[in-house]
C-alpha cells in the first residue's frame, strides 16, 4: 500500500513538476530531498534501523508542485476538491503528528518523510537557487572591465584646448 500511494503521489505530481523545472534541475532536487529524508531519520530515530524507499523525495516533489501551482483543485479521496497547497499541507501535517507520536517502528519513516517536505522547502527558499539559463541571462548584460584598476583619464594640456585632429586619447582607443 506504501508503495502503491508514493508512486500515485509521483504520477500526480512527478510530470509537471519536471517539465517546470527541466529534468536535470529536476533530478538533482529529487535527490535533496531524498537526502534531507535521510538525514532526518538519523537525525530524529535513536534506533536508525535500515531506511529504504523514496518517500521522502516524492513528498519534496509534492512541495515543490504546491510552491508552483497552489490553487490547482484535486479531489481528496477522489471525492473532496482541494487546493493542492492544503492538500500537501495536510500531507505534511499528518507526517508531523505521526512523526511525533511513532517510536521509530511500525515501518513508516516518518521522520524521513518530513525531512523530505523540509529540505524540498528550504531548497525552492534558497535565493541561490535558479537554472544556469537565468543565471546567463543575469550575467549576460554585465559589462567586462578587464583586469586592470581603473585610473583617472589624463587631464588636458591647459595650453590646448582641444586635442589636434586625428590624435586620441590612450584610454579612449582602448575603449573602442
Amino acid at each position: 500500500l506504501h508503495l502503491t500511494l508514493n508512486l500515485y503521489t509521483l504520477w500526480i505530481f512527478g510530470p509537471r513538476t519536471e517539465a517546470a523545472m527541466g529534468s536535470s534541475s529536476f533530478v538533482w532536487y529529487y535527490l535533496w530531498c531524498g537526502l534531507g529524508g535521510w538525514l532526518f531519520h538519523y537525525m530524529f530515530v535513536p534506533s536508525g534501523g535500515v531506511l529504504v524507499g523514496a518517500s521522502a523525495a516524492i513528498l519534496g516533489v509534492a512541495v515543490a508542485y504546491a510552491s508552483r501551482w497552489p490553487d490547482d483543485q484535486m479531489l481528496f479521496f477522489g471525492v473532496v476538491p482541494m487546493n493542492v497547497k492544503w492538500l500537501v499541507l495536510l500531507m505534511a501535517g499528518l507526517n508531523v503528528v505521526n512523526a511525533l507520536a511513532s517510536t521509530g517502528g511500525g515501518g513508516t519513516a516518518y521522520w524521513a518523510h518530513v525531512g523530505g517536505i523540509v529540505a524540498g522547502w528550504v531548497y525552492l527558499r534558497s535565493p541561490g537557487v535558479q537554472s544556469i539559463e537565468a543565471l546567463r541571462r543575469r550575467i549576460a548584460p554585465a559589462p567586462d572591465y578587464g583586469d586592470e584598476p581603473t585610473r583617472v583619464a589624463p587631464k588636458m594640456d591647459r595650453r590646448r584646448s582641444s586635442p589636434a585632429r586625428g590624435e586620441v586619447d590612450e584610454i579612449v582607443a582602448q575603449s573602442k
